[in-house]
């Protein structure tokens, strides 16, 4: 068996995941809100309670040839007065238990706050490769110099052996084994990518730019919701000179990622586990935990450390080798399964006084495991939708759009705002193209449009239409599909929210590879001219873009 783990890239710094906010909503008292989307679910920071922070900056759009500026409304867990001090580090290391603590200790002794970090076993029992996203604000040097400072902490030891031990597993800085063993520290992307907000926090008073997120009913839905200060709405209505009800494009910076490719292959006989720790937030807590598994003989083999609440605490996810290694057996290889693995764990947590400790939960049962999304969708489903099930389609829909990774290709003849909607579900690194033959209230749909537009790489919207004698206009297709490339996705109703409760239909789900036909007449249609189309079909069809925007490679 072979596990293949993807994270996705971006080389070199840390980059950006940007989640959106559909829209700015106002209650009866006045209060501009917005409604968490469901993507910053598990983002940094973004957690009932968290404390966030406001910034902006003005983007240049064209549409139809006319350039025109809009305000981006930034929010970030993370205050901008910290920017200065967020560092990208990378450490390979030997793949031995207690290696990952040796590096967290260091780091926490030096007063440095790790905010999210990832760690994978590139050979199995010889190397591993630990990268992260880092606060310096309390480290006391300069960061280019902590090379020496972990040099010195090295030599401080006097026991030989663990010097030895810390030399060539932990951090061989100065390549005296292998080229490929270092430590890399650079000024992160976060900083290098938002720096130019930083003049901005002078024309926002900065007590006046943070809020809390708080829950909040809509529509009889208890649902997070983003409290947009007084100020800055008043603010952005100065400058752009429009009513700050019209200021909806308000991005999420939510979170850090990079992209790695873990390929391991384990024993049929390896007990692995996956259990999330919660921990306090705070120098020295990861390493006081990763410290506790190495002694029992925990062999992790990938780990994934999130902040749950800034200041407060984190979540670390740990993928585990509960037998160990021949040399450093675990003392938990006897656990029948994750439940009684977590009993143990919980009472030699409490019975070593693990300070750091908050709790433990797990996802899956002890046996060998195998990676798979968080929600895995099974080939060739189908589910039957009664009337007043909107619900039941909503939620199916929505695993399926998140399920998407690649280009995405619709056949959807009748459109409206709740259309685009639902498309808004699909990942951003997605581009769109979808054909259409109605458009209801196309102002709003545009607006919309420019929504789901955002940071992807295109977004295209084709209208083809059949027109009539008496001028009116029906569809082309009639069929309603929705596809990457593995998933295709057949509805039996329109994709928009008056049609997906109203009567009794299906939503089925087949492997991509098996609509290969329906995939060659969607290219078909998108190449052909309006005159080859009339040939085809003998009547007056009208074709134009409703909408375009991105370039389509």
């Amino acid at each position: 068996m072979i596990n293949v783990n993807f994270h996705q890239l971006k080389k070199g710094a840390v980059g950006m995941r940007s989640c959106y906010v559909t829209s700015v909503l106002r209650n009866d008292e006045g209060t501009y809100f917005a409604k968490m989307h469901t993507q910053l679910e598990k983002a940094l920071g973004f957690e009932p309670g968290s404390e966030v922070y406001f910034s902006w900056i003005e983007r240049k759009i064209t549409i139809g040839g006319k350039t025109e500026s809009r305000p981006e409304l930034i929010v970030t867990s993370i205050s901008p007065d910290a920017w200065n001090d967020l560092y990208d580090l990378e450490f390979y290391l030997g793949d031995e238990p207690g290696s990952l603590a040796s590096v967290a200790d260091i780091l926490g002794k030096n007063g440095i706050n790790i905010l999210i970090a990832q760690s994978r076993t590139t050979m199995r029992g010889k190397k591993a490769e630990w990268t992260m996203s880092a606060d310096f604000s309390g480290f006391s040097e300069d960061p280019e110099e902590l090379k020496d400072i972990l040099i010195k902490e090295i030599e401080k030891n006097p026991d030989k052996s663990k010097k030895e031990y810390l030399e060539n597993r932990i951090l061989r800085i100065n390549n005296r084994r292998e080229p490929g063993d270092y430590v890399q520290i650079r000024r992160s992307g976060f900083y290098e990518e938002l720096k130019e907000l930083k003049g901005q926090k002078r024309k926002i008073p900065f007590h006046d730019r943070s809020t809390v997120i708080r829950p909040r009913k809509i529509k009889d839905e208890e649902v997070d919701t983003l409290e947009i200060p007084q100020s800055v709405m008043q603010m952005l209505s100065e400058v752009f000179h429009t009513a700050p009800q019209n200021i909806d494009a308000v991005v999420m910076i939510a979170d850090t990622e990079k992209t790695i490719l873990s390929l391991w292959f384990p024993h049929h006989t390896e007990k692995i586990a996956k259990i999330f720790l919660e921990i306090d937030y705070k120098p020295g807590s990861l390493a006081e935990i990763a410290t506790f598994l190495s002694k029992k003989g925990v062999d992790l083999l990938e780990t994934d450390l999130n902040i749950l609440v800034l200041g407060d605490r984190c979540v670390w996810k740990v993928v585990a080798n509960i037998n160990g290694k021949e040399e450093s057996p675990c003392e938990y290889s006897d656990c029948r399964s994750i439940k009684e693995l977590k009993k143990r764990l919980v009472a030699d947590m409490k019975k070593d006084r693990i300070e750091a400790f908050r709790g433990i939960y797990y996802s899956s049962e002890v046996g060998v495991w195998t990676r798979k999304p968080i929600w895995n969708l099974p080939h060739d489903k189908e589910i039957v939708i009664e009337r007043g099930q909107r619900g039941e389609a909503e939620q199916f829909l929505q695993k399926c759009f998140n399920s998407f990774g690649s280009e995405v290709k619709a056949i959807l003849p009748y459109m409206d705002k709740t259309t685009l909607d639902y498309l808004d579900q699909i990942p951003k690194c997605c581009g769109i193209r979808v054909i259409t033959s109605i458009v209801k209230d196309r102002k709003k749909c545009l607006e919309e449009a420019d929504d789901l537009a955002k940071n992807r790489p295109f977004l295209e919207i084709l209208e083809l239409a059949l027109k009539t004698e008496d001028d009116h206009y029906s569809p082309l297709e009639h069929t309603r599909w929705i596809c990457s490339k593995n998933l295709f996705v057949i509805l039996e109703t329109d994709l928009k929210r008056s049609s997906l409760g109203s009567r009794d239909y299906s939503i089925e789900v087949k492997e991509t590879g098996k609509c290969g036909g329906r995939i060659e007449k969607f290219e078909k249609r998108w190449d052909q001219n309006a005159a080859d189309l009339e040939k085809e079909v003998g009547m007056t069809v009208i074709r134009k873009f409703f909408y375009r925007s991105g370039v389509r490679q």
